[in-house]
């Protein structure tokens, strides 16, 4: 999805309402509006979910949910805002932070259909460790278990990514 500029905050709230305790955006009244569309979508959620993300058409143009209520939370535009369970979905207030794309990516919970944890790959009957820092892979070591390689990767991760840090299947390091 190609990101656009967001409206002003003061457009968005009121367009939107945020509840921060659930996540969830409703539509208000838009009296700019026919009739039948505040009938049908006036204090309705805004916006659809996908496998990632919830997202919302507004004025023509799709933008993510949780960039929407940083703006209208903060009023100021955020590059990147970090989902601190990794669940995309959960846009509660609490589960949202301010990051860097490095810092997001080190929260990434990674492909659901990997085998091994993050960052670990068989290599020749042992356990090779990456971590991706600015951009480029740096080689952690080989290791003979797989248990042995992603506590190498967590200590990794958790120097390079900090509080973002995350590392596999789910689990925060």
């Amino acid at each position: 999805m190609k990101a656009h500029p967001l409206p002003d905050a003061d457009y968005l709230r009121a367009r939107l309402a945020y509840d921060p305790a659930t996540g969830v955006l409703t539509w208000r009244e838009n009296p700019d509006a026919p009739r039948h569309w505040n009938s049908k979508h006036a204090g309705n959620p805004a916006g659809y979910a996908d496998e990632r993300y919830v997202s919302v058409r507004l004025d023509g143009r799709l933008y993510r949910a949780h960039q929407i209520i940083w703006k209208m939370q903060t009023g100021d535009d955020a590059p990147m805002v970090d989902h601190e369970d990794t669940d995309g979905l959960n846009n509660r207030w609490d589960n949202l932070r301010l990051s860097t794309k490095s810092q997001n990516m080190g929260n990434h919970a990674g492909w659901k259909k990997k085998t091994l944890p993050r960052g670990v790959f068989a290599h020749q009957g042992r356990f090779k460790v990456l971590i991706t820092a600015n951009k480029k892979p740096k080689y952690i070591g080989m290791f003979g278990t797989v248990e042995e390689a992603a506590e190498a990767y967590a200590k990794a991760a958790r120097e390079h990514y900090g509080e973002f840090s995350h590392t596999s299947f789910g689990a925060k390091s």
